[in-house]
């Protein structure tokens, strides 16, 4: 967690020169623990994805390389937790604890999984990727050269009102509200949107069961990673009566 807290920001915000040092000197050693990680499971296999891979470049090395198999490590490792936190913070703050969406979720748990994906197409943690055009095409009007880099607006297209009937009020009982794009779509689709989707359902499951009475502090500061892709509080009090 440490590692990873501020690496958003290093790849898609603006932090000072200092701040990047600082980041980078995180992913450095982050690095370094995926390689020794990679080494010791090369010696000494598990039943987990780690070692398939390991199996799959011993098959072939030239189809996938060692350094492939550190980075894919590297990068799914990373991939999950930081984002799934944010959805996790955009989930209490979308179904407010407390509210009569909160307690339906609390009487009926069969209502969270269609509740978190309003939740994603309503407040997703991921609001923006990049894409390259693989041809000329011409959208709203504007000519776009093959080779082009695009910046695709996740959250403008989620909230689009000839897709969503009033797309800027939450709605947990949205019929339509997986047709959403937060993981992408076709062979882009992200490779941990079911995870995600389970990571989101379980542990709103949790806390309903157990924590009914969770509330979101009041009259708290809430700040947010300040980058053009990944959207989520960097802080989120909660409280619960005892």
């Amino acid at each position: 967690k440490a590692w990873c807290s501020d690496r958003l920001a290093f790849s898609w915000g603006q932090p000072t020169p200092e701040e990047q040092v600082e980041i980078a000197g995180k992913m450095v050693s982050y690095w370094g623990y995926v390689r020794d990680f990679t080494a010791r499971r090369m010696n000494d296999r598990a039943d987990d994805f780690a070692s398939e891979l390991l199996a799959d470049h011993e098959a072939d090395p030239e189809d996938l390389t060692y350094r492939e198999v550190e980075s894919i490590l590297y990068g799914l490792s990373f991939a999950g937790h930081e984002i799934v936190a944010h959805l996790l913070s955009n989930s209490l703050l979308s179904i407010v604890p407390g509210s009569p969406d909160w307690d339906r979720l609390c009487a009926d748990p069969s209502l969270i999984a269609n509740a978190l994906e309003e939740v994603i197409r309503f407040n997703s943690p991921q609001i923006g990727w990049r894409r390259i055009t693989t041809r000329d095409t011409t959208l709203g009007g504007i000519d776009i050269p093959a080779g082009t880099k695009v910046f695709l607006s996740i959250g403008s297209a989620n909230h689009q009102r000839s897709e969503f009937e009033n797309p800027d009020v939450y709605d947990m009982f949205r019929e339509n509200a997986r047709k959403n794009i937060s993981f992408g779509k076709g062979i882009h689709l992200c490779l941990g949107a079911n995870l995600a989707r389970l990571e989101g359902k379980v542990a709103l499951e949790v806390l309903t069961e157990r924590l009914s009475s969770l509330r979101v502090v009041e009259d708290q500061e809430l700040t947010r990673y300040p980058n053009l892709s990944f959207r989520g509080p960097q802080q989120l009090q909660i409280t619960w009566d005892t």
